[in-house]
């Protein structure tokens, strides 16, 4: 290995609800346990503190309430000061702000930032992104990569695509379905069909109530679990409730709220969906399903091609298209064959290109590279 580096990883979140959230805590894991001096900076809450000290890392809470935060300016100076980082990474756009004020005069770390949705930036946030302060970006898939380098207008050779990777022992396809199965009594629906997402507008709930209801129609006993934490956006829910009474179907369809059990969650489902026609990166949970031999009926949006082979791994639709959804699902359902045959090839593909470790490797590889750079100026 090369020499060790102290490395930052700021994220402004005071709960891990969300997928991007969780990877930059495995990486700073994984970077702690490939030898590295690993920092966490995160905002003061007991679900963040809880996970950091769950992780076994190090970690400094600090407000960061907005960009203009100078109180948190001034602390993450001093503790850049005091631990000398040869890389901060920033993994959102608050964190990169409050970064780039705090290394005023600092010439010697690397600055890399991370992007993990398909929004294209708008003038004020473009600016940050331009600055030659900022030595790399981390985009999650090539679409992200595309989109970012058009809106912003930043250099395309600071931007790496290096996607997500799935923590293969906590996603382990042997884990038993029993226990899901057992808590909420659909011991014998089939097929069980879940969309792990907090409900917001762009995830694309009410396109998969929609399709429950046409999957209903050929499969009576299937059942529908929606996962994940519904209070974000509060009209959108009741929307989606309306929706839901109007169908008729509140009785095949199971709200979990937020689950930290996602690995058996996920066990014990025939199929799972993405829904969403917006926002998207590079989608976790199609990677944690794969993980898990499940496949995946998914939108063609964003960095969803780049894992959801159509007919190898999973079923590629239309977004906004609660029909094509459906026909997906029923696809898979009908014919067991393609389901296990479509799980293995999905597990195939994780191992080759999607796991953690590797994800890891090439995050550090990215490191050393910018080092480099930058020791050069």
């Amino acid at each position: 290995m090369k020499r060790k580096l102290n490395t930052i990883q700021i994220i402004p979140r005071a709960g891990c609800h969300s997928g991007g959230t969780l990877q930059a805590y495995q990486l700073a894991k994984g970077l702690y346990e490939r030898g590295h001096d690993s920092l966490l900076i995160i905002r003061p809450g007991k679900q963040s503190i809880k996970k950091a000290e769950e992780f076994g890392i190090p970690y400094e809470a600090i407000p960061m309430k907005n960009e203009f935060d100078l109180k948190s300016v001034f602390k993450l100076r001093a503790i850049i000061k005091k631990f000398k980082p040869d890389v901060i990474h920033a993994h959102k756009g608050l964190a990169l702000s409050l970064s780039l004020a705090a290394l005023v005069g600092n010439r010697k770390t690397v600055l890399v930032a991370n992007r993990g949705v398909m929004f294209p930036l708008d003038i004020f946030n473009s600016i940050k992104y331009r600055l030659s302060r900022l030595d790399g970006v981390v985009a999650v898939s090539n679409v992200v990569r595309e989109i970012m380098i058009k809106s912003s207008g930043i250099q395309a050779d600071k931007v790496r695509v290096i996607y997500g990777g799935t923590d293969l022992e906590r996603f382990d396809y042997r884990i038993s379905p029993t226990k899901i199965r057992n808590e909420f009594n659909v011991r014998d629906s089939y097929p069980l069909v879940g969309i792990i997402a907090n409900i917001r507008r762009w995830k694309g709930h009410i396109y998969f109530v929609e399709a429950a209801k046409k999957v209903v129609e050929k499969f009576p006993k299937a059942l529908f679990f929606i996962v994940g934490r519904y209070n974000e956006e509060r009209e959108t829910f009741k929307q989606l409730n309306r929706r839901i009474d109007e169908l008729g179907i509140g009785d095949k369809l199971i709200f979990t709220g937020f689950r930290e059990d996602v690995p058996e969650i996920i066990s014990a489902m025939d199929i799972t969906v993405n829904a969403s026609y917006d926002g998207e990166g590079l989608t976790g949970t199609i990677r944690e399903s794969f993980a898990m031999k499940t496949p995946v009926v998914a939108t063609k949006i964003a960095g969803n091609p780049e894992l959801v082979i159509d007919g190898k791994t999973g079923i590629l639709v239309p977004p906004k298209d609660s029909s094509a959804l459906a026909e997906g699902i029923i696809k898979i359902a009908d014919n067991c064959e393609l389901l296990r045959e479509m799980g293995e090839n999905a597990y195939q593909l994780i191992l080759e290109k999607f796991s953690l470790e590797s994800r890891i490797k090439a995050i550090e590889e990215f490191y050393y590279e910018l080092l480099e750079k930058r020791q050069a100026i």
